[in-house]
């Protein structure tokens, strides 16, 4: 257990969303517990972001920024920022992407709450993740009472539907929506490593939390409240790019960490074949089925090279 002062970083990945930065920034600068550092990995913006950075260093000689040099996502982002917390002696990093908005005792009530527990085990904790503008979770909790869970039996979607057996020294235990808000011990990420650049987005950070979870205790710290915008809802249509990563980086996680027959490579290869055949039948989502497929064959081949974005036309 860590004990006396915590030398604690707070990050924030951000790429070119200037007024959700700005408001992230003036959220981390005014904490109740103030931390040693703030960093700002920025992935490869336009100038305006680095020039946004740079007035809040003017008044804030504790925000520290790093450009990544190019778009390395979610993934490439947060791994950065865990680095550097590695690499310059924290004891405790506090992350989050820039659309985040830490209420500001959030940084407090979670370490509080993170210390209680540290006593007898490691913990990764994660705040509560709300809307912007309601009581709604953004993400939601999954009910994962029993190890590792394939697919939610019990999704929640206010902290008011949570039954209080589950609120154990006011921790929701077994889950947690990973960087939004989560608390990680430096000592741990020596151990597990840091997330998978090559992720990109859209799975890296389930990735990250399936790698943890298989040795450390994770969950959402109920004191510690973090608002975000709603997340996309799992029937939204989504963009071709996203359509690719998403699907790619999810069979990648369930050849990882939940092989089935679902994962051997003959049932995939039925799967390449049947949205081949959907392609040509639903035209309207030809697209969708496409990429689809090349989803399927990238994670059969642990390809993580393609330009993804290109597929958007």
């Amino acid at each position: 257990m860590l004990t006396g002062r915590l030398k604690i970083l707070v990050s924030v990945v951000t790429r070119n969303r200037v007024p959700q930065l700005a408001k992230a920034l003036e959220l981390i600068t005014g904490q109740t517990l103030p931390p040693e550092q703030v960093l700002v990995v920025d992935n490869a913006s336009e100038p305006p972001t680095r020039d946004l950075i740079h007035q809040w260093q003017a008044r804030h000689p504790r925000i520290v920024y790093r450009n990544t040099g190019g778009n390395c996502g979610s993934a490439g982002g947060q791994k950065r920022a865990m680095d550097f917390a590695v690499s310059q002696g924290f004891d405790l990093i506090y992350t989050m992407d820039d659309d985040c908005e830490p209420q500001l005792d959030a940084l407090a009530n979670i370490v509080e709450t993170w210390r209680g527990l540290a006593a007898t085990e490691a913990w990764v904790l994660n705040s509560v993740v709300k809307d912007l503008a309601s009581e709604r979770l953004s993400f939601g909790l999954w009910l994962a009472e029993e190890g590792l869970p394939r697919k939610p039996r019990v999704y929640y979607h206010t902290l008011e539907e949570i039954p209080p057996r589950l609120k154990q020294a006011n921790v929701y235990p077994n889950w947690g929506c990973l960087f939004n808000g989560t608390l990680l011990p430096v000592k741990l990420i020596q151990q597990v490593g840091l997330p998978r650049e090559e992720l990109f987005i859209r799975g890296d950070e389930a990735e990250y939390f399936y790698r943890i979870a298989r040795r450390f205790r994770v969950g959402t710290a109920l004191a510690s409240l973090v608002r975000h915008p709603l997340g996309e809802p799992p029937t939204a249509t989504l963009p071709a790019w996203k359509t690719y990563f998403q699907t790619r980086n999810h069979m990648v996680i369930d050849q990882v960490y939940f092989p089935s027959f679902r994962t051997h490579p003959a049932f995939l290869q039925v799967k390449v074949l049947k949205h081949r055949l959907l392609a040509v039948l639903d035209a309207g989502n030809k697209a969708h089925h496409h990429v689809t497929c090349l989803a399927i064959q990238d994670a059969m081949r642990g390809k993580f090279d393609r330009d993804a974005f290109a597929l958007e036309n």
